[in-house]
């Protein structure tokens, strides 16, 4: 087995059964299907999902579901993926994306008889938001062999669907340095570092593939259901012993490019650019979140967002700005 795709899926019974039909088609239609693998694990999902998943008749390919008896997290439940999946590679996918015509031939024609530590490759975003590429080349593919870019490769354009990783054995010894990151949302970042950092001199490089291969559903941005804390929990993860090791400043600018992030994005959402589904756990997150002033000094405008955010003036600045 060269290709495990694997999909973790919540409550997304309307959308993870065309998901699955697009894999499908595209396996077959390969030719690599004996070499390829779909695997589905339904995390305690409270709606019709479970339903919809046993009603598949995918018997000409290697198709398995799972369902966790509760939800164990988004973490945990890729985590149980990867210990399941028996290819060469695992590629994570969002029950809620879509992958393009001819990408699982274009991945497997990319991994097939090579050692590389993962595979990344560009998104298509929403009309309205920045789609998610490398930039860094205009070639169709590029291999990274120095450490300190295969570090900060593994945090860039974080979607856990652009993420293609090598398995490697003993699958505990791969696990348990990085077990502190589970439950904070970017566990397959770590995995994606760990791999590498397991690996060693074995690994032929990170592949860049620069062309886009999936999407995501337009209506992604209707309604967000990441807390907010999760979005600081990359910073965490580059202080592990390989990140700081090859790329021991990447810590630093990376919360500091977080931080701003999220005082912009909390911004956004008062302003009503984004629906996310517990407003109130933002409003929580906003009083927590600290003001450091020597990551704003230099962004105005940003302390001033902050700052009317904690002080709760947003409808006053709003209708100030609007002239009423």
């Amino acid at each position: 087995m060269i290709l495990s795709i694997c999909i973790p899926t919540y409550n997304r019974r309307n959308k993870i059964g065309a998901t699955l039909k697009l894999f499908y088609d595209q396996i077959i239609s390969s030719g690599y299907a004996v070499d390829i693998e779909l695997l589905v694990s339904n995390n305690g999902s409270t709606d019709d999902t479970k339903a919809l998943l046993d009603d598949l008749n995918y018997t000409d390919i290697a198709f398995s579901v799972f369902h966790q008896p509760q939800n164990l997290g988004f973490d945990l439940n890729i985590k149980f993926l990867f210990a399941e999946a028996k290819g060469k590679y695992v590629w994570y996918f969002g029950d809620d994306d879509i992958v393009f015509e001819g990408a699982v031939k274009t991945v497997f024609d990319c991994i097939k008889g090579e050692n590389y530590g993962g595979m990344r490759f560009e998104f298509m975003q929403p009309i309205g938001n920045h789609d998610l590429d490398f930039g860094f080349s205009d070639e169709l593919t590029s291999v990274i062999t120095d450490p300190e870019r295969i570090a900060k490769l593994c945090f860039t354009l974080p979607k856990v669907s652009t993420y293609i990783i090598k398995r490697v054995e003993p699958i505990e010894e791969l696990f348990n340095p990085i077990a502190q990151y589970e439950n904070e949302g970017y566990w397959f970042i770590a995995l994606s570092v760990r791999v590498f950092e397991m690996m060693g001199d074995d690994s032929e490089g990170l592949l860049i593939y620069h062309k886009q291969v999936a999407s995501c559903d337009d209506d992604i941005f209707e309604e967000l259901n990441v807390p907010p804390a999760v979005w600081n929990n990359r910073t965490r993860i580059a202080e592990y012993p390989f990140v700081k090791m090859h790329a021991p400043t990447f810590a630093a600018k990376l919360f500091k490019d977080d931080y701003r992030y999220t005082i912009d994005f909390l911004w956004k959402h008062k302003k009503g650019d984004y629906k996310v589904r517990n407003p109130e756990e933002n409003d929580r997150f906003i009083k927590s979140l600290k003001i450091r002033l020597p990551l704003l000094l230099s962004r105005r405008k940003l302390l001033f967002k902050l700052i009317v955010l904690k002080l709760n003036l947003f409808p006053l600045v709003s209708r100030l700005s609007k002239g009423k």
